[in-house]
């Protein structure tokens, strides 16, 4: 996950004005975050 994490980091770094590449990796985060939460019970709580 962290060389993910890094190839973002790079991809923004070398696409700074391009929206759409910053919209594609943002949602891809969202895709990582959602498997790692960060209060699991928390969200459990509401389903």
């Amino acid at each position: 996950d962290m060389e993910q994490i890094a190839a973002w980091i790079n991809r923004v770094i070398m696409n700074p004005g391009d929206e759409q590449e910053i919209s594609r990796i943002r949602a891809e985060v969202r895709e990582l975050c959602e498997r790692f939460p960060l209060y699991p019970d928390l969200y459990a709580e509401e389903e």
